[in-house]
């Protein structure tokens, strides 16, 4: 997997390419995710080909860590794949999932922990 960082503001923007799978660069995801210091984070998943109950599990911990950490954690573009698996464990009740930077963005700037883009209605993030 690889992570390509980008910060404006108080926002950091990861965006994920490859497999976010167990044994191949979870362990690096969550000490990266972890290390930055922004008041917002956004994992862009657009450009990831497969995920597993490993990945998974990995993004509920960083929204978890994000809450206790007073931080927002959005997911932004998940690829069809990654919609898929959300939808297939109902974590689409859990995480905040959104599909344009834009909406990602706003959602930051007004603090909102969860922002509800323009997916289907099965995939959209419930507000918590």
């Amino acid at each position: 997997m690889r992570v390509e960082i980008e910060q404006f503001q108080n926002t950091v923007t990861l965006r994920c390419s490859g497999r976010l799978v167990q044994g191949d660069g979870l362990e690096q995801l969550r000490r990266t995710v972890m290390s930055e210091t922004a008041k917002h984070l956004i994992l862009d998943l657009s450009d990831v080909s497969s995920i597993d109950a490993g990945g998974l599990g990995e993004l509920v911990e960083l929204r978890q860590w994000a809450i206790d950490s007073a931080r927002t954690f959005t997911v932004l573009n998940p690829s069809e794949r990654v919609r898929e698996l959300v939808v297939a464990t109902n974590l689409q009740f859990v995480l905040d999932v959104t599909t344009t930077s834009e909406e990602s963005s706003n959602a930051a700037v007004a603090g909102s922990s969860s922002s509800i883009g323009t997916l289907p209605a099965a995939i959209c993030a419930a507000d918590l």
